[in-house]
C-alpha cells in the first residue's frame, strides 16, 4: 500500500506539456523579430564593413600630418626624424607612390616644415643633452656617446660638449668633477652613503662612477671627499 501510495503521488506531480501555453516557449520566429537581435546582427555587420574597408594610401600631407604629431611629443635630431618618417612609409598599408625619390620629397617637406615651426634644432636639442647629462653625473666621452645615438651631428655634439664640460673663468670646480658629485649624490655613495665603506663596498662604488664614463682618479676623489669640500 505504501508503494502504491508513494506511485499515485508521483502521477499526481506529472505535469501535461499539452497545456502549457503555446506563448510560453519562444519560437524562432520570436527571435526574429526581437529588436535586440537584430540590432545586434547590424552592428556586427558594421564591424565587419570596417574590417574589411581598406586605408586611403597616404601622401604628402599624411606623412606631414603624422611627423608633426610625433613632434609633439618626442624631441629629435633632424636625421632621426628623417629615420622616423621613413618607417612610417614603409609601414603604411598604402602609399601613392611607391617611388623611393617621392617619399623622400615628402621627408623634405615635412622636415622644412618642422624647421620653420622650430619643432626641430639639432643646436637646441645638443645643448639641453649635454646639461642633462652633465647633471646626471656623466663624463664627457659617454654624454658623447648617447648624443651620437640620437644621431645628432657631431659639429653640434662638440660645440655643446665644449660649452658645457670645459672649465670656464668663474667657475668654482672643474665640470668633469662636478658631474662626479652629481653620480655619487644620485647613487647616495661617497659623502652621501655610508660613513664606514669597506673595501668591496669602495670597488662596488668607483665601478657605479666607472659606469658614467668617470676616471678611477676622479671617482676616489669625491668619494673620499666629506660633504663640507663638496
Amino acid at each position: 500500500p505504501r508503494a502504491r501510495g508513494h506511485r499515485s503521488q508521483r502521477n499526481s506531480e506529472h505535469i501535461d506539456l499539452s497545456t502549457l501555453d503555446n506563448h510560453a516557449i519562444p519560437h524562432s520566429s520570436d527571435q526574429e523579430n526581437d529588436p535586440s537581435s537584430s540590432h545586434s546582427d547590424s552592428s556586427r555587420s558594421k564591424n565587419q564593413s570596417k574590417r574589411s574597408k581598406k586605408r586611403s594610401p597616404i601622401n604628402e600631407q599624411w606623412v606631414k600630418s603624422a611627423g608633426l604629431r610625433y613632434l609633439g611629443r618626442f624631441s629629435a635630431s633632424e636625421q632621426h626624424f628623417r629615420t622616423i618618417l621613413m618607417n612610417k612609409i614603409k609601414q603604411a598599408e598604402q602609399r601613392e607612390s611607391e617611388d623611393p625619390a617621392i617619399h623622400k620629397q615628402w621627408i623634405d617637406a615635412t622636415v622644412l616644415l618642422a624647421i620653420e615651426y622650430e619643432f626641430i634644432n639639432d643646436e637646441k636639442l645638443a645643448s639641453d643633452l649635454a646639461k642633462a647629462y652633465k647633471r646626471k653625473g656623466l663624463a664627457q666621452h659617454a654624454a658623447r656617446q648617447k648624443m651620437r645615438q640620437k644621431k645628432i651631428s657631431n659639429p653640434h655634439i662638440e660645440a655643446a660638449l665644449t660649452d658645457r664640460y670645459s672649465f670656464k673663468e668663474g667657475d668654482r670646480v672643474d665640470p668633469t668633477l662636478f658631474a662626479a658629485v652629481c653620480a655619487a649624490k644620485k647613487k647616495r655613495i661617497g659623502p652621501w652613503g655610508p660613513t664606514q665603506v669597506d673595501y668591496p663596498t669602495l670597488q662596488k662604488q668607483l665601478a657605479k662612477e666607472a659606469r658614467r664614463g668617470l676616471s678611477n682618479g676622479i671617482a676616489k676623489k669625491v668619494l673620499r671627499a666629506s660633504l663640507e669640500e663638496t
